[in-house]
C-alpha cells in the first residue's frame, strides 16, 4: 500500500477515511468532485448572476461586496487549472475542492444577508440556488461526505 500524501489536519479531518485509502483510489474518489467544464461553467455563471443582481436590486454596500467577492472567487477557480497544471494531480484537486466550498460558504452568507433584506424576489432567487448547490454537493462530493457536511449548512444559511 503507498502511503498516503501528507495532509494537513485540516485537510484529514476533511478527508476522513479517504486520506488512508491508495493513492490511485483516492485520486479517482476525488476527481469526481470536479464536474465537467460545461457544468461548471453554468454554475459559476449562475452564482455571480444571483450575486450581481442581488447587488443591483439592492444597492447595499454588502450586496457589492458579495459581487465581488463572488466573482473574484469564480475567477480564481477557472484560471486555478492553467497555473497549477504541474501540481500533483490530487493536491490540485483538493484545492479545486477548497475554493470550491469557499464559494459555497460566500453564497451563503450573502444569500442569508438577501433574505434579511425582506425583498421577496432575491429571497426566491436565493433558494432556487440552494437548492441546485446542495444538490450538486450531495451528489459530486459524495467522496467527501465530511467536507460536503460542513459546506451545506452554510450554503442554506438563513438570516439569524
Amino acid at each position: 500500500m503507498e502511503a498516503p500524501l501528507p495532509y494537513s489536519r485540516f485537510e484529514r479531518l476533511l478527508l476522513g477515511p479517504l486520506a488512508e485509502v491508495p493513492a490511485d483510489l483516492r485520486g479517482r474518489m476525488l476527481s469526481t468532485i470536479v464536474p465537467p467544464p460545461l457544468s461548471l461553467a453554468l454554475t459559476y455563471l449562475t452564482l455571480v448572476f444571483i450575486a450581481v443582481t442581488v447587488a443591483s436590486t439592492s444597492r447595499e454596500p454588502w450586496a457589492w461586496t458579495w459581487a465581488v467577492m463572488t466573482t473574484v472567487i469564480v475567477g480564481w477557480r477557472a484560471a486555478y487549472p492553467l497555473f497549477a497544471r504541474h501540481a500533483d494531480p490530487e493536491k490540485r484537486l483538493f484545492r479545486i475542492l477548497q475554493v470550491s466550498a469557499l464559494l459555497f460558504v460566500s453564497f451563503g452568507l450573502g444569500s442569508a444577508a438577501s433574505i434579511a433584506h425582506g425583498d421577496f424576489a432575491l429571497a426566491m432567487m436565493r433558494l432556487t440556488g440552494v437548492v441546485g448547490i446542495v444538490a450538486g454537493l450531495s451528489s459530486r462530493w459524495a467522496s467527501v461526505p465530511r467536507a460536503a457536511i460542513v459546506t451545506m449548512p452554510f450554503t442554506s444559511l438563513a438570516p439569524v
